[in-house]
């Protein structure tokens, strides 16, 4: 009977390992299942960071997208900004091209770029000398005013104003300047204030513009014959530059008329209702007035 028990003892023994066996491996089935859906999960959602061919061309697309909208729109700002900028310099670019030193006395150094040249006066500016070359430089001056004082009296000044100018004074007037310009046989045309005043009759002829905004002169560069000649031809013409008009006496009204049309003063006056022709006197007044 013992060996019946253990019989069946070890019987259901077998049979209990085999279903725990069994109990076993479905669960391990069932979680390697699990397992392989949780990686498929994570692994899909990897995909779109995953080193992968097609994401690697995605990426690549991408940037040469954006690399190209960034460089177009580089392009295209640096156009703008370039248009811009030309029509700025067209707006701002002045008539001609004249150079206004800007140190105080400008007619001396104007004198000094035309007796010498432009890049001696740059290389002045670079060495910062200014003081101590105009100082030099006209005392220099003086010594030649000295030596040919009887040209100076054909052109009625007197040498000794031209000296104390420029030795004592802080910049020299337009006589003085014309003086200096003479000693050095210097073609001079100055143009001030719709007038114009010549000196000298020399190969090259330079002109001197006056900026009344910022009581300067300077010099044009563009001194070509047809800008001479449309200076001559449309501006007045005077005889002394620091007293441009005589006496009234001195003028007939169609001397005075003429005048007037070549600084720009109208020949009528309106009164009420009525047009009538300037007299002497007030076109006289006008021109006074104008050029003062």
């Amino acid at each position: 009977m013992n060996r019946n028990n253990n019989r069946n003892n070890n019987r259901n023994r077998y049979h209990n390992n085999n279903r725990n066996a069994h109990t076993h491996n479905k669960n391990l089935k069932n979680t390697r299942n699990n397992n392989s859906q949780d990686y498929n999960v994570v692994l899909k959602n990897l995909q779109d960071y995953m080193l992968a061919n097609d994401v690697i061309e995605k990426s690549i697309h991408h940037i040469d997208l954006k690399y190209t909208k960034s460089v177009n729109y580089h392009k295209n700002t640096d156009k703008k900004q370039q248009n811009k900028e030309n029509l700025n310099s067209k707006e701002t670019k002045p008539e001609s091209k004249v150079i206004f030193p800007k140190y105080n006395d400008s007619l001396f150094w104007c004198f000094f770029i035309l007796s010498k040249s432009l890049d001696d006066y740059t290389m002045m500016e670079i060495g910062k000398k200014q003081f101590e070359i105009e100082k030099t430089s006209k005392i220099d001056l003086v010594s030649i005013v000295r030596e040919k004082k009887d040209e100076i009296k054909k052109i009625k000044l007197k040498r000794t104003d031209i000296e104390n100018e420029l030795v004592n004074e802080s910049a020299i007037s337009i006589n003085t300047f014309l003086a200096i310009c003479m000693l050095k046989d210097l073609h001079v045309i100055i143009v001030k204030n719709k007038i114009f005043y010549e000196l000298g009759d020399g190969n090259e002829t330079h002109i001197i513009i006056f900026n009344e905004e910022d009581n300067k002169y300077g010099i044009d560069l563009e001194n070509n014959d047809e800008k001479i000649n449309k200076y001559r031809n449309t501006l007045w013409k005077v005889e002394n530059i620091s007293k441009p008009v005589r006496a009234m006496s001195y003028y007939k009204i169609a001397d005075l008329q003429e005048i007037c049309q070549k600084i720009d003063i109208s020949l009528e006056i309106t009164l009420e209702t009525k047009t009538k022709n300037k007299t002497k006197a007030q076109l006289y007044e006008e021109i006074v007035q104008k050029l003062s």
